[in-house]
């Protein structure tokens, strides 16, 4: 099984991962975001070839394609022994020519509160006062 810092090493250091869009004017030369279901798709594809297990991924927005852009996508996996993780996709290039928009992934796992922290101190008050 995966341990939470060898996932968190090997999604950070992924190296750029392009999506070709086929829908790219030629005229404009303007290149469309990449949508939220090919997005997922791409981080799956990438963390499985570079990880060897399966993984769930949800990539809830699109990403635009322009340098410096960037989505987030919320990454499980039950096949380790890593809890949620999310992971930030930042655009590196964009090829106006090919419509490939090249992307760097790296990755930090979700904070769960303690139960400390789900607790909120003082909800419960007694009355010491006399009369």
């Amino acid at each position: 099984m995966l341990d939470l810092m060898t996932l968190l090493r090997t999604i950070s250091l992924a190296a750029a991962t392009a999506i070709a869009l086929g829908a790219c004017s030629p005229v404009e030369k303007q290149v469309d975001p990449v949508g939220a279901d090919e997005l997922t798709a791409a981080v799956i594809e990438r963390l499985e070839a570079e990880l060897d297990v399966p993984f769930d991924v949800q990539c809830e927005q699109e990403l635009p394609a322009n340098v410096g852009a960037t989505a987030t996508c919320d990454v499980t996996s039950p096949a380790t022994s890593v809890g949620d993780v999310t992971v930030l996709v930042t655009v590196t290039g964009v090829d106006s020519e090919t419509g490939i928009v090249s992307f760097d992934l790296t990755a930090e796992p979700v904070a769960q509160p303690s139960e400390d922290e789900a607790e909120e101190p003082g909800t419960e008050s007694e009355d010491e006062s006399t009369s």
